[in-house]
């Protein structure tokens, strides 16, 4: 006789018992209900309401999704979906080690769309950052409502809810979206578009930014994106910042948070380094406390339309780039 399977857990308890929870949740505990192991920590295709994506230092866990070999092959395939917590964290898909399609930064919201039912489907994102790890999970407000989100073969996020009280499955969403959503498709400072015929890539601001390689942009090589047309001047404090909206707000690899800082010290704080690119709140509302820099290039943007999932973010330019604003400004401040 073999083992097909096994918890691996050290611990023991002669009188450890199993449940399984209305949340799909299967959990041994010990007589005095302690947690001995639990379903929710090895996570393999699916993301059900209330399991989290992300690390728990403190119990040496990792909490991420893994794709089937095929659909008919439970074997571990060649995606996963993982947290990056190198700066502030996010969710990446992953083919191997190569990035695919990045999630974005971490961030609690109530998110309503339209479902298939009759009312709207209120998801609640739930963000925890400590210094014992860093999750994240989704709620759904209507616990009658089912949902979740499975990792296919193909590489794609494909969001479930359940109809027919929960008798059957409808995909709601598919991620990513589309191929704007392909992981830093149009380079440093580039946005990019879809028409009816092609995909297209732009300057994030095509006043401020021109293409790095103009031949290969011509091209549709879109790879070397964009650089700033006035260079910073970061030695003379004289840099600014101009705002964007409704982006996606760039990777965060390489950034700096501080969630208690106000959005003037964050300003403040990337102004004193000549390596910070840009700051924005951690904050979904853009209120309250919470700061965000980034470090170096900021790549894998994209601008969507006005009333969508975007986020503010305020770039450093040249004092030259900044036009009236700033010369209104310092009349203002004199």
């Amino acid at each position: 006789m073999s083992m097909i399977w096994s918890s691996n857990t050290t611990k023991a308890s002669q009188n450890a018992t199993a449940k399984l929870h209305d949340t799909g949740n299967l959990v041994f505990m010990d007589q005095d209900e302690k947690v001995l192991w639990q379903s929710f920590d090895y996570p393999t295709d699916t993301l059900l309401p209330g399991m989290k994506i992300g690390k728990d230092y403190s119990r040496g866990i990792e909490w991420h999704l893994s794709s089937w070999k095929s659909s008919q092959d439970p074997h571990p395939g060649a995606f996963t979906l993982g947290a990056d917590t190198h700066g502030y964290p996010e969710n990446k898909l992953k083919q191997g080690a190569m990035v695919k399609y990045r999630v974005g930064p971490w961030r609690n919201q109530r998110f309503t769309r339209i479902s298939t039912f009759s009312t709207n489907l209120i998801t609640i994102y739930n963000v925890v950052i400590t210094e014992k790890g860093e999750s994240f999970a989704y709620h759904v407000e209507n616990s009658s409502m089912l949902l979740r989100v499975t990792l296919n073969s193909s590489g794609e996020l494909d969001v479930w809810a359940g109809v027919e009280d929960g008798n059957k499955w409808q995909l709601s969403l598919k991620l990513p979206i589309d191929i704007c959503d392909t992981y830093n498709i149009c380079g440093a400072y580039g946005s990019c578009s879809v028409n009816t015929y092609q995909l297209s890539c732009a300057c994030l601001d095509e006043k401020r930014f021109v293409p790095k390689n103009i031949k290969s942009w011509a091209t549709a090589n879109w790879s070397d994106g964009c650089v700033r047309r006035k260079p910073l001047d970061c030695k003379t404090g004289s840099d600014g910042f101009i705002k964007y909206s409704n982006v996606k707000l760039p990777e965060t690899h390489r950034s700096w948070f501080n969630m208690s800082m106000t959005l003037e010290e964050c300003k403040s704080k990337c102004l004193e380094n000549c390596r910070c690119m840009g700051y924005a709140n951690t904050d979904t509302r853009g209120e309250g406390s919470g700061c965000l820099i980034w470090f170096d290039d900021l790549i894998d943007m994209r601008v969507f339309p006005k009333g969508g999932d975007g986020r503010d973010i305020f770039v450093k330019m040249a004092s030259s780039e900044l036009g009236n604003y700033l010369y209104l400004l310092l009349i203002f401040v004199e």
